[in-house]
């Protein structure tokens, strides 16, 4: 037995070439050359391995297992097999936590990203034509469950079971009670993993079960199933991750389904990673465990036979179905374009060329496509290891100061900077006062009373006015700019939050909260003109003077919501894909609008043209307040557990630099684009409100 196992762990180490390949291996080294297990045995754990769920190559090994030393030798050998391949994904998922912000590794990526949909169209080709071959029957099947999949961009359980019902039926026999529960085996096996508990955990454990109890035919059968639960019902990932995965797993030996440990760590660490190992590949052990006894009474079966083949026809098409979803998200442009065609030609007419080299090939162009050929004397992001070990070092920002707040130790909101006078204006929330701030001489030089929980403010040089909006009374208040004096109090709803300008109508627009509404106030008349409902919670709010529009989050239903202000009526509406979007910055020479979810704590980039969102990044938990550099192109984007994240604007698309830690509930951030600071006010340093004072490490 110790041969064996050893013979495993080196299979489970070096063994690429996929299930068929593998399963190849084991043929040729334990069956003809060392004979240890008979032909027969092998015959008959290659027809179990392609008759039950479970990637092929791991439940041949663990059949092999079972027929040397039964229930322990099975146990053994699938620790030896799928071990090497797990420890290798926990390591590239640590990697890919702490430095996956790097640009050369989200170069990387964007090569690979589109090499991996080229290898899950190939794979779905191979598995329909080896399975599904001339049968008018599994032809229709396979088509059915590709279109399903592409239209509703999930995969569902039920259409796998229909479709092993649907071949049924066409060979004219219909199962007996004694033959259906045989074949819902899979589903009660894992029914019971769940357990009492209703945690983040027990949900992994749960949902991972599911998938491993419908891999049939290849284990790429598993991502369309992962797409619709990971991304779209659970949000544990975004697209670009989610990608990223499935392009781990094809990199290191083993299973193709050991990217559920790489999901597993990014959802919840090395905890997630080994709850969701287990759950994947307890339901294919399982039924190895519990069929491999009666096996050989019933593997020959035509009614088994042809059951499987429906469910692994309706598996060739969902991936084929995944392969066109994930495609619109990795495909974005003709160099991705290029390499997806390239690689599809290389593993068509070049066959043997080993997945895992075509894949670093494509992380390679990604790399030149993106940082261009490496050279003397070229950037450090050239070269990973160094970056790593910069980037573990070298700080993104410098502390210049902290500067003593007044009041109690309570939370700030939004900040608004006037650039002629140099005043920033602070609205201390807790206090119910605003403090303005002299940029200049660094000190604080009034403190404005009487803003009953003050939240949204705006300084609006050109009318020499600052707005305030406090929802602790519901009114907006304008103030005069250079006396602070208040010249009207003006209803705003329920829970008046963000203000935004828009100069062709000189009109201000206060995002209402709770009301489910955006308020137009004229700015010079200082009128309330309309209460404009936009059904959900109002998010924050920003305008476009020159396109003449006003957008502002609507937080219940997930939508971008565009205004017009001139006749003050909801215009468009721009569906997110996520709820809880909150913050909010325009890029307008770029049509960018960049969306921060406080739901899945995520950036999002929005191609205003398209209407499409472009690209996801994960941030802080709980971000709000956006900040952007105009001369820098930076944005920072500030959330409640106290990291900045700090990105950087490029010709290629929106670069991460990292999520620097900043400060206890540092949720609002301003960045002064003349001087690059970035002020941050914390509501609780030592006891007491600071305005922390950062800038960049590096230009």
């Amino acid at each position: 037995m110790r041969e064996l196992l050893l013979y495993f762990l080196r299979l489970g180490t070096f063994g690429f070439g996929g299930p068929i390949a593998l399963a190849g291996h084991m043929q040729r080294d334990l069956v003809e050359d060392r004979r240890w297990f008979s032909r027969q045995d092998y015959l008959e754990g290659l027809a179990l391995s392609q008759l039950s769920p479970g990637p092929l190559a791991a439940q041949l090994a663990k059949y092999l297992g079972w027929v040397r030393a039964g229930i322990p030798g099975a146990t053994l050998v699938a620790a030896a097999f799928i071990g090497p391949s797990f420890l290798m994904v926990l390591a590239i998922s640590w990697l890919y936590v702490r430095f996956g912000g790097l640009p050369w590794i989200q170069a990387l990526f964007y090569g690979i990203g589109a090499a991996v949909i080229a290898i899950i169209a190939r794979s779905a080709w191979k598995l329909a034509r080896s399975t599904v071959g001339k049968d008018p029957v599994l032809i229709a099947l396979f088509a059915v469950s590709a279109i399903v999949t592409g239209w509703t961009e999930k995969e569902f359980i039920w259409i796998f079971f229909g479709c092993g019902f649907v071949a049924l039926l066409a060979k004219a026999w219909r199962p007996s009670p004694a033959t259906l529960s045989a074949l819902l085996v899979p589903t009660w096996l894992f029914s019971g993993i769940r357990g009492p508990g209703v945690g983040e955990l027990w949900r992994i454990a749960w949902y991972f079960a599911e998938a491993g109890a419908f891999v049939f035919g290849s284990g790429l059968a598993i991502v369309p199933f992962l797409h619709g639960g990971v991304v779209d019902d659970f949000h544990w990932l975004n697209e670009r991750q989610f990608l990223d995965a499935v392009a781990v797993a094809m990199i290191t030996p083993g299973p193709v389904v050991i990217t559920v440990a790489f999901i597993g760590f990014l959802v919840a660490g090395l905890t997630g990673a080994v709850v969701s190992a287990i759950g994947v590949f307890l339901p294919p052990y399982l039924i190895v465990i519990f069929v491999a006894p009666h096996f050989r009474r019933w593997s020959k079966s035509d009614r088994v036979k042809t059951f499987v083949a429906g469910v692994t026809a309706a598996a060739a098409g969902a991936i084929a179905g995944a392969a066109w979803v994930l495609g619109r998200r990795a495909i974005i442009d003709l160099p991705t374009a290029a390499i997806a065609v390239t690689v599809l030609v290389l593993l068509i007419k070049a066959r043997k060329i080993p997945e895992p080299i075509v894949i670093l090939a494509a992380g390679a162009a990604g790399l030149i496509l993106r940082h261009g050929v490496p050279r003397y004397g070229a950037p450090m992001h050239w070269f990973p290891l160094l970056v790593i070990a910069q980037a573990a070092t070298a700080p993104l920002l410098r502390k210049v100061a902290d500067v003593p707040l007044p009041g109690a130790a309570s939370r700030f909101d939004y900040a608004s900077l006037d650039p002629g006078s140099g005043r920033l204006y602070l609205n201390h929330m807790g206090a119910g006062e605003v403090v303005v701030f002299d940029i200049r001489a660094r000190k604080v030089v009034a403190v404005l009373k009487g803003f009953p929980r003050c939240t949204g403010i705006l300084a609006v040089p050109a009318l020499n006015r600052v707005f305030v909006s406090t929802p602790g009374d519901g009114h907006v208040v304008a103030l005069d700019g250079k006396t602070h004096a208040v010249l009207a109090r003006l209803p705003a709803g329920q829970f008046p939050d963000g203000i935004a300008f828009e100069v062709g109508s000189g009109r201000i627009f206060v995002s209402d909260e709770k009301g489910g509404a955006v308020i137009a106030v004229d700015a010079s008349a200082l009128k309330v003109l309309k209460q404009i409902p936009i059904s959900g919670e109002a998010g924050n709010t920003q305008t476009d003077s020159e396109g003449h529009l006003v957008y502002t989050n609507d937080q219940t239903d997930g939508d971008l919501v565009v205004i017009d202000p001139v006749k003050l009526e909801v215009k468009d509406r721009i569906p997110l894909g996520v709820k809880g979007n909150h913050g909010l910055y325009l890029d307008l020479p770029r049509h960018l609008a960049f969306i921060a979810s406080e739901e899945t704590s995520e950036l999002l980039v929005l191609d205003l043209a398209r209407r499409q969102v472009t690209a996801r990044f994960p941030v802080g938990k709980g971000p709000d307040v956006l900040s952007f550099d105009t001369g820098s192109r930076r944005l920072y984007v500030a959330s409640e557990s106290g990291p900045l994240s700090v990105f950087r604007e490029t010709d290629a698309g929106l670069l991460k630099e990292g999520d620097p830690q900043v400060g206890p509930n540092a949720h609002v951030v301003l960045v002064d684009p003349a001087s690059h600071l970035i002020y941050l006010p914390l509501k609780d340093v030592e006891g007491h409100p600071v305005l922390r004072i950062m800038e960049p490490a590096t230009p």
